[in-house]
C-alpha cells in the first residue's frame, strides 16, 4: 500500500515537471512569435518610412531639376549652332535687296537666329566712286509669304578690303581661328576689358613685321541688354607678343 503510493506520487511528480516544461516550451514560443511580429512591423515601417524619405528625395530633384531647366531656358540668347551662312539665307538677302540700289549686302557670317529672325555679319559696299567696303551688322527678318526685309543695320569702320598682293589684307579660306591666332588673341586681350569676350570668327590677316589679324568677338556682359559684337584688329609681331591696334563698334544708322 505504500508503495503504491509512493509509485503514485513519483508518477504524478513526473507528470508534473513534464507538463510545466511543455507550458513553459509553448509560453517561449508565445513570446518568440509576439517578439517576431514586433520586429517585423518595426521593420515594416522602417522600410515604409525609407521609401517616403526615397519618393520626398526624388520629387525634390525633379523639382529642381524643372526649375534648373526654366532657369536655364530663360537665360539662353538666341544664338546660331553654325556661323556659316546657307543657300537659304543667301536667297532670302537677294529677296531682301532685290531693286536696292544704296549698297550691296554680302552675308559674311549668321550670329544669331530665332524662328524667322536673323542676325548676320555683312559685307556692304556703298554704290558710291571709290568707296571702302566695310563691316555691318544686318537683322534680317523672314515674312511669311516667303519674301524678306532688312529691318536694321548697324555699321563699323573695319574695312573689308582684301587684296592678292604682298603686305595687304588677305581674306581666309575658313572662319574658324586658327592656333596661331588664337593665341595671338589670348595674349592680347589678356587682362584687358576685352578679356571677357569671345572670338567668333577670324575674318582677314596681313603679313607685315609680324601679323595682323582682324577678328570679329562677342560678349554678353550683365549690364548690357543683348550681345554686344565688336571687330579688333591685333598685331603681333615675331615675339610671342601681341597688342589690340584698333576696336570697331557697330553702331545704328542715323
Amino acid at each position: 500500500m505504500v508503495m503504491k503510493k509512493m509509485l503514485s506520487l513519483v508518477i504524478s511528480a513526473m507528470l508534473g515537471i513534464s507538463g510545466g516544461a511543455g507550458t513553459k516550451a509553448t509560453n517561449a514560443k508565445k513570446v518568440e512569435s509576439a517578439n517576431n511580429t514586433t520586429i517585423s512591423q518595426v521593420d515594416k515601417k522602417s522600410e515604409i518610412k525609407k521609401d517616403e524619405n526615397k519618393s520626398s528625395n526624388k520629387i525634390k530633384n525633379e523639382d529642381k531639376s524643372k526649375s534648373d531647366s526654366k532657369k536655364n531656358t530663360s537665360d539662353e540668347k538666341p544664338k546660331t549652332s553654325s556661323i556659316t551662312v546657307s543657300n537659304k539665307l543667301k536667297s532670302l538677302f537677294e529677296k531682301a535687296t532685290y531693286g536696292m540700289t544704296g549698297a550691296v549686302y554680302t552675308p559674311v557670317a549668321v550670329l544669331e537666329s530665332s524662328n524667322s529672325s536673323y542676325l548676320v555679319l555683312c559685307k556692304v559696299e556703298i554704290a558710291v566712286p571709290n568707296a571702302t567696303p566695310t563691316y555691318a551688322l544686318v537683322s534680317l527678318n523672314e515674312k511669311t509669304n516667303g519674301n524678306a526685309e532688312i529691318t536694321e543695320v548697324k555699321d563699323s569702320k573695319a574695312e573689308a578690303v582684301f587684296v592678292d598682293a604682298p603686305g595687304g589684307w588677305r581674306e581666309v579660306n575658313s572662319l574658324t581661328l586658327d592656333k596661331e591666332a588664337k593665341a595671338a588673341f589670348d595674349t592680347a586681350v589678356k587682362y584687358s576689358k576685352y578679356e571677357k569676350y569671345s572670338p567668333i570668327a577670324l575674318l582677314g590677316q596681313q603679313v607685315v613685321s609680324g601679323m595682323n589679324y582682324q577678328i570679329l568677338v562677342r560678349t554678353n556682359q550683365s549690364n548690357d541688354k543683348s550681345t554686344k559684337y565688336l571687330i579688333l584688329q591685333i598685331y603681333q609681331p615675331v615675339s610671342d607678343t601681341a597688342e589690340i591696334t584698333a576696336v570697331y563698334e557697330f553702331k545704328a544708322e542715323k
